[in-house]
């Protein structure tokens, strides 16, 4: 088990822990930190206000999501965010 497997259970509905990552299939925590979820067939990501690049490389696997800091500034999708915010993945 590795951080990518644990996301790919997280995507797929499984539960698995590895080391500070944690799923139920529905909820995805870092630290503890709900930092994604599913809810009626939808993603949705934040990165708890915890700008760092653990949460940004693991959010980064999941289908869909591409978060970055460009000149101190956060994006989602090259769409300007807040790192206390959630967001819907398309």
């Amino acid at each position: 088990m590795n951080k990518q497997n644990l996301v790919e259970c997280f995507v797929s509905g499984i539960s698995a822990k590895y080391s500070n990552y944690e799923t139920d299939g529905n909820f995805l925590r870092l630290h503890g930190n709900l930092i994604a979820k599913k809810e009626n067939g939808k993603i949705s990501i934040s990165l708890c206000g915890y700008n760092t690049h653990t949460t940004k490389t693991t959010l980064n696997l999941i289908g869909g999501c591409h978060v970055v800091q460009k000149k101190g500034e956060l994006y989602l999708n090259e769409k300007p965010i807040n790192s206390n915010d959630w967001y819907d993945l398309e």
